[in-house]
């Protein structure tokens, strides 16, 4: 995580976080 700071903040960005999360759980919606 801290080798790539900037790709995680656009990975888990306050909007898209909470979706990859839900995918990451399994939920497709």
């Amino acid at each position: 995580q801290q080798q790539y700071p900037e790709a995680f903040e656009k990975e888990y960005d306050p909007a898209s976080g909470l979706r990859f999360n839900a995918w990451v759980e399994g939920g497709t919606d």
